[in-house]
């Protein structure tokens, strides 16, 4: 499907997904009758293209069922996103840029600073959200999420009849899963994670990924408190108060999408220079490299509830 932008330009937008039977459509490379070759707005092809959560949970979503389904919107609830704003947004609370497609609107999300500016061609602003707070925006206000619009393999569009569905579900499996707790007491020992769920290892891997710059160090271990409890944690360091929540969903979100017994995994939320984070890190699984830390920007501003009806340019550049 081929856009045209009232400069002259065309985007295409790309989907690999064969159907779109499920509560979400995506956009296909077909001819829109006009001839010629589209303007490819993105940069040179790199020779080694990043592999993402969200691509790997795309591919598995479009050759599996029900489950797979409802573990790629998990994954990308709990992913940290790119939302491409509106530049004209002068305001405290920037808003979204909203696009036209085909009668619908919609809101660019990408999990990648990269592929923003392979679509825009320029170094365009964005906020960094969770895309559960995407989802949260602009529920019941008839707009879609278009995902990694352009040539990335999880390019899809999630039409805007189909958000309150994923907020519903979303909200309902997470009522249905226990929360991580914050780990309390003093510790007795500390061990390695032995017979930790690898399941659940690489869920937590994918979510904790795309946060990786809200924290400095993921490390999973056994602990046992003086109390007699034990049981699994997870300890985060350097982690502001404000993206504890954000950190807690995203761990929530792995253990809801893990269908294995019943695993007990509790948080802790430690000073960068905490001495036991040494302790820690000789028998503690790290679940993020720190040479994995990504500092690419996105300003994260709090967003306004972008409007349907606002009358606004929706050209890229």
């Amino acid at each position: 499907m081929r856009i045209r932008l009232p400069n002259g330009d065309k985007v295409v937008f790309r989907s690999r997904r064969p159907d779109s039977a499920e509560p979400h459509a995506e956009l296909s490379e077909s001819d829109d009758g006009e001839g010629g070759t589209p303007i490819d707005v993105s940069e040179p092809e790199m020779a080694e293209r990043a592999v993402t959560a969200i691509d790997r949970a795309y591919s598995e979503m479009i050759s599996g069922g029900e489950a797979e389904l409802l573990r790629f919107y998990r994954v990308l609830a709990g992913s940290n996103l790119f939302v491409l704003l509106d530049p004209s947004d002068a305001d405290e609370a920037p808003e979204p840029k909203i696009i036209p497609v085909e009668g619908g609107h919609y809101v660019l999300v990408f999990d990648l600073k990269e592929r923003v500016t392979e679509l825009t061609g320029y170094d365009a602003p964005t906020s960094r959200v969770t895309g559960r707070d995407v989802f949260n925006l602009i529920r019941g206000r008839d707009i879609g999420v278009a995902v990694n619009m352009g040539d990335a393999p999880s390019a899809m569009l999630i039409p805007g009849d189909a958000i309150d569905w994923i907020c519903d579900t979303l909200e309902d499996t997470a009522s249905k899963t226990p929360v991580p707790a914050s780990a309390s007491g003093r510790f007795k020992a500390l061990l390695a994670p032995h017979n930790f769920p690898d399941t659940l290892l690489l869920a937590l891997n994918d979510r904790l990924a795309t946060l990786s710059d809200a924290y400095d160090k993921a490390l999973l271990l056994r602990a046992e408190y003086d109390d007699g409890q034990s049981g699994y944690l997870v300890a985060f360091s350097a982690v502001e108060d404000g993206d504890r929540g954000m950190i807690a969903a995203s761990v929530n979100d792995a253990l809801a999408s893990f269908r294995g017994k019943d695993v007990a995994l509790d948080i802790a939320f430690m000073a960068r220079e905490e001495p036991l984070l040494d302790r820690i890190g000789r028998v503690a699984t790290h679940l993020r490299a720190d040479s994995a830390k990504r500092t690419d920007g996105g300003s994260s501003k709090r967003l306004a509830a972008p409007d349907p009806g606002k009358a606004r340019p929706h050209t890229l550049k």
